[in-house]
């Protein structure tokens, strides 16, 4: 027993100790830095955040939120500061920084020429000195704080970091004094070291072999699954290491070269550095002194951002530098608001807010927050230099708008001053349209509500609602349209917005107050249609009342929505119920079984004008019900309202609509709610109005149309019309037949725009234009009333669109009936061809036009197998000038000839103008005395201005090259966006390649479909001929007798194996022929028939899909051809000649100045 104890006891011992040796430790440096790299280089681990990163396709930055690794970002930066701290103390001596990534190896090499570093034995250390510098922990050459440096490394860690966190790591190094060469690898983390290779006397090698320069080159192999990404490096990870190079060339590149992965960057000063960020050039402040480069613009997003770097060091969290600068610029903004109004007081961040700050500066022995140097911690007193802070603030002060937005912040006041009513009654107002409250203005102000419609109609409904709920309660009042969206927009404006400053009368608010106040009216009530339109409306009055009176907006239940059905289903036995939404009326619709869904009748109400009185009684009669409140809630809807509305919020906008699903719109809001927060009712109903906006606005890559322009293609091909009506008669037939449910004018007009031959309208008019549609006199501007002209369908519609398709196609639905196609299916790609423009919410497209015999021939070389070599350039049909690339985008130039020393003939001008545009151009040239005398001589198809000058001012013109500059003809395309709706998402597509590749692909499925259903129909027709031939043959062989009970002859039928109509199910096909028809005459064309539709099918099936579409192309370019293209003949004219001309020294003046212009352009 007491040896059992013994053993226990022993036992327990060694337990303590064992456990007491594994919690406490002694870590090498290494293993330290290993075991807690937050502490030098940051997290391991991926984390998400948001960096301004470079975007190639812009080539501006762009504030994106990325997934990266702080440490392999930060071992990064210890390197490439190196190569910078290198420059500084070796200045001239080197003139280059050389980066390369390798994405598919991982590997990463930073190489600078100079002197190189020493290569010399170390005394003390009795190691060579690159790896005494690269291999061991706390060495550095900065640790002489009496010695005033201004380099990057502090702390003695910086490229050992990068070893420790590298599988390989590799210093190259040509030390050009002492005339050595160095090499030595670590591998494993800095665990195992490689002996150096030293190479003596270079200059008893070749010449070729000699470097006249040192250099320094570092090779790296990060430890990628250390990092925590085993893939190596990730596309996010690829663009930051990119931005820093970018940095390092911000801030250097004016002394020495910086490539990337052997490409220069091209940036040379650190002005121009800036000017990648998103912030407007002509609010640039830039200034420059000995150690701190300076340059401020305005944030566009309202957001204070700072971009700055410390002896090379990218400082994210900014520190007292930043501060320091910043604290100067804002006390002086104070100063001039204070001298412009004594009685404004500015916020710091109010002026903080609006500024986008970027430094670079050079501290003497800088303290930073940690080896990670993310902050500056320097005291301003040590910083070693003082920037000329007050002189860069006045400067901003005086060359910026600054002050007076942020004076515009502070007043939020508006010319129109409007006094509260002060509760009496005697307050009653004069406002046309008005239906005021019988108690509004009293101490009954508070129970009141005003009912703002949409429209004079919607305004009706509600009045005969007031016959339910009274009118001592209730004011009515109507705005016209959409109201104005009043976030960002100038005084001026609003003022002279009558709707909302009438509505701010009739409520009682005052302006010059922001404190809570007796009103008219202690709630509103936004009664608007119950389609997507009115949703946007009810979003615009929102917006309205956050802005002007945001103590309102953030009252919940001020603002509510009042709703109406949207569909009303009737049936048998007075059944009828409403629904607020169309999808919810097609589920219960679905419901209904099919025998019994001819009973039920659905009616929509497209607008509140639908409804009748006694439907307006009854929608007040359960007011409650039909009410839904908004609630702020603070924690979502302070912000929620600046992505719809906001004038800078464009890219959160397109953001917010990208990341919805491509459901969205079926979604369903449930209206049963009596409550609803801002930020649902953006997320939820107003989403659904952007969508639909995109859906309408932006074109289809497919057909290149636009729904209105779809349903017009449909309309005209639907009824045949090949023969001339009305435009307005056209527009009447798609109104009722294809589901258009918006302005008149809106429709005419685009069916006129879809009509117009002139150059730069259509390439292909897809309508043909009989009466006056518009010139190029004022770019179509010019067409007449639609009651005065006729169209028909193009020569070249049906050919381009071709109707073997049309079963194909998806088709729309609208009030229970079938409408145009989702899309249409050209046999070329129209949105190329025509070309497109439009601004949707958070989009916009801007598509060039081509030439239709270009893409056909692209065509044809794809389905040859070929490369389509060919360059898809913008083409204007009947354009007598050139069209070139230019940068990112193209230009349009015009064409002119020089008639004599006097005279320059303009031939052909940018289709972005119109005749009248140049004409006032040269008017204005003429007032200048630039030219003397300018005539015009323009037919249908030519552009002819003949333009008198002084020879003198001709020659200089011609002999600059500046005649097309001069005279307005040259015209940049430079903003070409190819936003369209692929289905129902947005694709925002590359290049114009990629939309006609896409669709190549869809255009031959469809093919596919066109041949299969074409050989069913076959089939289909080859089994009727057969069982009618058949039936006829026994009927005339007198072998088949049909019953005298017509119920009885399907079974007999069957029984004969004759088979049902393969559509109709059923024998009328056979049993309901004339008695005309069956004749054996008729049998013999029958065999005819047969034996025809059988080559049909074996025709068919030899053909393959491409042969169908070359046999469709070739039609079409038959009938091109057949058409011919328009031909601009010149005219001879006998020039005039002056020689009696004073050449005016402010004309001469003028032309010299804009020639030297564009030189300093040049």
């Amino acid at each position: 027993m007491f040896r059992l104890r013994g053993v226990c006891h022993v036992q327990f011992s060694v337990i303590l100790r064992s456990s007491v040796e594994s919690k406490y430790r002694k870590l090498n440096q290494r293993d330290h830095i290993l075991k807690r790299p937050d502490m030098y280089v940051g997290t391991v681990h991926p984390v998400q955040g948001d960096w301004w990163l470079y975007d190639a396709e812009s080539k501006k930055m762009e504030y994106a939120n990325v997934q990266y690794v702080p440490a392999l970002q930060k071992i990064f930066d210890e390197i490439i500061v190196n190569a910078a701290d290198n420059k500084v103390r070796q200045k001239d001596r080197q003139t280059y920084v050389r980066v390369t990534v390798d994405p598919i190896t991982g590997w990463i090499s930073v190489t600078n020429d100079g002197d190189g570093i020493p290569v010399k034995m170390h005394k003390e250390y009795k190691m060579w000195v690159p790896e005494l510098i690269f291999g061991n922990l706390l060495t550095s050459s900065n640790y002489n704080d009496s010695e005033r440096r201004v380099t990057g490394g502090c702390y003695g860690y910086g490229a050992k970091l990068t070893n420790i966190f590298s599988k390989h790591f590799q210093v190259e190094t040509y030390d050009s004094v002492n005339n050595r060469k160095f090499v030595m690898e670590w591998t494993q983390n800095m665990k195992h070291r490689g002996e150096p290779t030293i190479t003596n006397d270079f200059s008893s090698k070749p010449l070729e072999m000699r470097r006249p320069m040192g250099y320094t080159k570092i090779s790296f192999l990060p430890d990628y699954p250390l990092l925590n990404v085993p893939d190596g490096l990730t596309a996010d990870m690829q663009r930051i290491l990119y931005r820093r190079v970018l940095d390092l060339c911000g801030i250097m590149g004016q002394s020495m070269g910086v490539y990337f992965n052997d490409a220069p960057i091209a940036i040379e000063t650190f002005e121009q550095y800036a000017q990648l960020y998103p912030i407007d050039r002509a609010t640039i402040v830039h200034q420059k002194d000995k150690r701190w480069d300076m340059t401020v613009g305005m944030s566009k997003d309202e957001k204070f951002h700072g971009i700055s770097f410390v002896n090379s060091a990218f400082v994210t969290n900014n520190g007292t530098h930043v501060k320091f600068v910043l604290d100067e610029i804002i006390q002086a903004v104070r100063e001039a608001i204070h001298a412009a109004d004594p009685s404004l007081r500015a916020r710091h961040d109010m002026i903080k807010n609006h500024l986008f700050l970027f430094i670079n500066c050079q501290i003497e022995n800088p303290q930073f927050d940690s080896q990670q140097k993310q902050e500056l911690k320097s005291l301003p007193a040590k910083f070693g230099s003082y920037p000329k802070v007050k002189d860069f603030a006045a400067k901003i002060v005086r060359e910026t708008n600054l002050v007076n937005i942020v004076i515009n912040e502070l007043n939020r006041k508006f010319i129109c001053k409007v006094q509260p009513a002060g509760g009496s009654r005697h307050s009653m107002l004069c406002i046309p349209k008005l239906e005021d409250a019988t108690l509004a203005g009293t101490s009954e102000s508070e129970k009141c509500t005003l009912i703002i419609t949409e429209g004079d109609s919607a305004k009706a409904l509600a009045v005969s609602g007031l016959n339910v709920v009274g009118r001592a309660h209730y004011g009515v009042f109507p705005v016209r349209g959409k109201p104005l969206n009043i976030r960002g927009v100038s005084k001026k404006q609003i003022a002279d917005c009558k709707e909302v400053m009438s509505i701010l009368r009739i409520l009682g608010i005052s302006l010059d107050s922001s404190a809570p106040q007796k009103l008219r009216y202690g709630k509103v009530m936004i009664m608007a249609d119950q389609d997507i339109d009115g949703v946007h409306i009810k979003g615009l009055l929102c917006n309205l009342f956050q802005v002007i009176a945001p103590h309102l907006f953030k009252q919940s239940g001020f603002l509510s929505q009042f709703i109406t059905p949207l569909v009303k289903v009737s049936g048998p036995k007075k059944f009828e119920k409403s629904f607020y939404s169309v999808n919810e009326a097609k589920k219960f619709m679905g419901s209904i079984p099919p025998e019994t869904a001819k009973q039920f009748r659905t009616k929509y109400y497209k607008g509140l004008g639908t409804s009748t009185a006694a439907e307006a009684q009854e929608y007040f009669s359960h007011i409650k019900e039909n009410t839904i409140e908004f609630a702020y809630d603070p924690e979502t809807d302070e912000h929620c309202l600046e992505i719809p509305f906001g004038k800078q919020s464009a890219a959160d906008r397109k953001a917010w609509i990208a990341d919805r699903p491509s459901t969205a719109l079926e979604e369903e809001f449930d209206f049963s709610v009596r409550q609803i927060t801002y930020h649902d009712f953006v997320n939820k109903q107003l989403i659904q109005y952007s969508l639909s906006d995109c859906a309408r606005t932006l074109p289809n890559y497919i057909d290149g149309f636009k729904t209105t322009q779809r349903k017009i293609l449909h309309g005209a091909l639907q009824r045949d019309l090949s023969s001339s009506i009305k435009v307005q008669e056209l527009a009447g037939y798609i109104s009722e037949h294809c589901g258009y449910y918006h302005g008149d004018a809106s429709l005419t007009g685009a069916i006129i725009r879809m009509a117009q031959d002139y150059v730069g309208s259509n390439n292909v008019p897809l309508l043909y234009p009989e009466g006056q549609f518009g010139t190029r006199m004022d770019n179509g501007s010019d067409s007449a009333a639609a009651r005065y002209i006729f169209t028909k369908l193009g020569r070249l519609t049906k050919y381009i669109f071709r109707e073997e398709d049309a079963e194909n196609l998806e088709y729309a639905q609208s009030e229970g009936k079938r409408i145009e196609p989702l899309f249409f299916v050209p046999i070329v790609p129209m949105a190329l061809v025509n070309g497109s423009k439009g601004i949707a919410t958070g989009y916009s497209t801007i598509i060039p036009p081509h030439s239709i015999r270009d893409l056909i021939a692209s065509i044809r070389e794809k389905l040859d197998d070929k490369t389509c070599t060919r360059a898809l350039m913008p083409f204007y049909e009947g354009f007598q000038g050139k069209v070139k690339k230019a940068g990112d985008g193209y230009q349009t130039i015009g064409a002119w000839e020089l008639m004599s020393a006097h005279c320059i003939r303009i031939k052909e001008i940018p289709t972005c103008y119109s005749i009248h545009d140049i004409k006032a151009h040269l008017s204005a040239l003429y007032e200048l005395g630039v030219i003397s005398l300018f005539e015009e001589h323009h037919s249908i198809d030519t552009i002819d201005f003949d333009i008198y000058c002084h020879p003198q001012i001709i020659s200089a013109l011609v002999r600059t090259n500046m005649v097309h500059r001069l005279f307005k003809l040259v015209s940049p395309m430079t903003n070409i966006q190819l936003s369209c709706l692929d289905g129902s998402k947005i694709r925002v597509f590359k290049t114009v390649k990629e939309i006609f590749d896409q669709f190549y692909g869809v255009r031959m499925h469809y093919y596919t479909l066109r041949k299969a259903s074409q050989l069913k129909r076959l089939h289909h027709s080859q089994q009727i001929m057969q069982n009618r031939q058949r039936f006829l043959k026994k009927l005339l062989d007198r072998s088949f007798v049909l019953p005298d009970d017509p119920k009885e002859a399907p079974a007999l039928m069957a029984k004969c194996k004759f088979d049902v109509h393969p559509h109709e199910k059923s024998y009328a096909y056979l049993l309901d022929q004339r008695i005309s028809v069956l004749t054996r005459a008729n049998l013999v064309n029958l065999q005819k028939r047969l034996e025809a539709n059988a080559n049909a099918i074996a025709t068919l099936k030899q053909l393959s899909e491409k042969d169908l579409w070359l046999k469709d192309l070739a039609a079409l370019e038959t009938e091109l051809g057949r058409g011919g293209q328009a031909k601009t003949t010149s005219r001879e004219r006998k020039v005039k000649e002056i020689n009696a001309l004073a050449l005016s020294q402010p004309a001469l003046d003028y032309v010299r100045k804009a020639i030297l212009a564009h030189g300093n352009r040049k």
